[in-house]
């Protein structure tokens, strides 16, 4: 915990928002032994906006708090197959009243919850909820459900393009977004809407909407063609379903 605090701190300094995790061992000494064990733990920090930075005008400013941190944990947990529980808890280093004890049939398997305020003068962070998690990772681990099958992490590069497209003011974003993601199939790997426009440059009754493409392949770096090829793929696909043009 401490390690994380002292970088959520130094990220502060430039972020509004951060949320981050990390792993690592603790020490913790043994009666009769001349080493510490040297259990993993898992380590989570959330704090600031709820919600990133984004083109939306009514957004979202409401700070995170021990509800968003706990809503990641149940997340990880169940998507690892584990069944917990979350159990109040009373520790120093957390505000009172918004702590809970992870338990796993009945075992503490980590402490969450906002910290203490004297903890966060003390490491200097701003007056604003600071939620943080301490999980015994190896615990955790070991009560996995079955395997599940995962595609590994291609080791070849991404390649960004952005693309602006105008439709009728009726088309939802998402469904341009599903047109793209199906023409794409499979080297089009993301999709994300950063930009929208109404006004004179697109005409009445339309709009623009500018996506930021990201496409990668498992077994190979992509070429210039190749990307050519598949954006060509996806313009066709939306002006054939949507009667999507390219904004100039």
């Amino acid at each position: 915990m401490p390690s994380l605090l002292e970088t959520t701190r130094k990220n502060l300094r430039f972020l509004d928002r951060v949320a981050l995790f990390e792993i690592g061992r603790v020490y913790r000494p043994v009666e009769g032994r001349p080493l510490p064990e040297e259990p993993r733990r898992l380590g989570i920090v959330m704090t600031g906006p709820r919600e990133e930075p984004s083109w939306l005008e009514h957004q979202d400013h409401t700070l995170m708090g021990f509800f968003d941190l706990k809503g990641v944990v149940e997340t990880l947990l169940r998507r690892l197959g584990v069944e917990a529980a979350f159990e109040p808890d009373g520790r120093d280093a957390f505000h009172p009243g918004r702590c809970a004890q992870l338990t796993v049939d009945g075992h503490g398997m980590g402490t969450m919850g906002e910290l203490h305020p004297l903890v966060r003068e003390a490491f200097r962070l701003p007056e604003q909820p600071i939620c943080v998690s301490e999980i015994d990772l190896d615990g955790i681990l070991g009560q996995c459900g079955p395997p599940r099958e995962m595609r590994p992490v291609s080791v070849h590069p991404s390649i960004y393009e952005d693309l602006a497209v105008v439709v009728d003011e009726d088309v939802p974003a998402a469904r341009v977004r599903d047109v793209m993601v199906r023409a794409g199939a499979p080297l089009l790997r993301s999709v994300g809407l950063f930009d929208m426009y109404r006004g004179p440059q697109v005409g009445s009754g339309r709009k623009s909407l500018a996506y930021r493409l990201t496409y990668q392949a498992e077994d190979r770096t992509l070429t210039d063609g190749e990307i050519a090829e598949v954006r060509q793929t996806i313009v066709r696909q939306l002006k054939a379903e949507l009667g999507a043009t390219l904004r100039a």
